[in-house]
């Protein structure tokens, strides 16, 4: 079981990031997001726990693409939220051959200027 402790929009923005296609309905302590092709997620935003059901094929594909991505892009997510309103001065990434590691490191950067260009401008910047 996975997890991701961001919020709601947060979430619903790795999804749409990862391609997947569906609805969103409100389920009993959280959100249930059905794929087109039979996937069901249930994430419980008390806790942050996901699970993954519905049809092999389609709950499999599902799992698998969010927790390829998840490692990276929730955390970094989390970390934004945490971190808005501080001045941040440097930023310092190792990362060698290892194609994966790289891949994922694209994708939280990519997240990362998303969430940043979402943040407000203060006066005394603009």
């Amino acid at each position: 079981m996975s997890e991701f402790k961001g919020s709601f929009e947060d979430f619903r923005t790795i999804l749409s990031d990862l391609g997947e296609r569906g609805s969103w309905s409100d389920i009993s302590n959280g959100k249930q997001f059905k794929t087109q092709d039979g996937g069901i997620l249930n994430w419980f935003s008390g806790t942050g726990k996901i699970n993954f059901q519905g049809s092999s094929p389609a709950r499999e594909r599902l799992q698998q693409s969010f927790d390829e991505t998840s490692p990276t892009t929730a955390p970094s997510l989390h970390v934004v939220t945490q971190i808005q309103g501080k001045s941040l001065q440097k930023v310092f990434v190792v990362h060698g051959h290892d194609t994966v590691a790289r891949e994922q490191l694209n994708l939280c950067c990519i997240s990362l200027v998303w969430i940043l260009s979402c943040l407000p401008i203060r006066a005394e910047e603009a």
